[in-house]
């Protein structure tokens, strides 16, 4: 079933409305993305919302000319339709709350407003595919077979590489959401290169397995140029 799911959301991937980067609040992108990053954690809501909040705040903007003082109210917007469609409704708080937490600046009638303009603009199908969705896929082989095996005579040693690969692949996954400039990459191959570049800077060989090349469909000289941006 787990190759049948993969298969789906490429599929979805490669159906996805076109970027331009055309936004005229391009530039308010980073503090966007990090406000909702604080509201995720406010609400603990987990990084599959944040990246999904995001992915739709930059396709909605993408298509519109937004006054900056909405943005924020926008990118609330984001976070709940992601936060239904990822299914973590009862995290959610309701919009009086939310318009409690940023101290009244704007009304809960704005805010659902501002949300069905964001369902409407993607027709409902909002549950798309993001680097962290595929990560999740990557994530469970990242490790591989000759790596316990170096570490089969000290479980200490294991556990200390699973937790400083996991911060790794956690670190590239942020620094990925963060670059505008890898939404015009496939989610999936930013996320394949989120691997082969945590394995590098543990200075784990190989960079790539046969598995990882079978399941995400990658041959690692297919991901250099991503694992080079990543890097950067």
């Amino acid at each position: 079933y787990a190759s049948d799911i993969y298969s789906y959301l490429r599929v979805r991937e490669r159906r996805r409305m076109e970027y331009r980067g055309q936004s005229p609040q391009l530039h308010c992108r980073r503090d966007l993305v990090r406000f909702i990053g604080e509201m995720c954690d406010k609400m603990h809501l987990c990084v599959a919302v944040h990246h999904l909040a995001t992915h739709l705040l930059d396709f909605f903007m993408d298509e519109h000319d937004i006054e900056l003082h909405q943005l924020e109210m926008l990118s609330l917007a984001c976070l709940v339709v992601a936060a239904k469609a990822e299914g973590v409704d009862p995290l959610i708080p309701s919009n009086g709350e939310i318009v409690r937490l940023m101290h009244n600046a704007f009304t809960s009638t704005h805010l659902a407003c501002m949300e069905m303009s964001v369902l409407v603009f993607f027709d409902w199908e909002v549950h798309h595919p993001t680097i962290a969705t595929f990560l999740d896929f990557f994530a469970l082989l990242a490790m591989f077979p000759s790596d316990m095996a170096r570490c089969r005579d000290s479980p200490a040693q294991l556990l200390n590489l699973e937790s400083s690969l996991k911060n790794y692949l956690s670190y590239f996954l942020d620094t990925a959401l963060k670059d505008y400039s890898f939404i015009k990459m496939p989610a999936s191959m930013v996320a394949a290169a989120c691997v082969a570049c945590s394995r590098m800077c543990l200075h784990l060989q190989p960079l790539w397995s046969p598995m990882l090349e079978n399941v995400s469909k990658y041959k690692l000289e297919q991901l250099t140029p991503c694992i080079g941006r990543l890097l950067t």
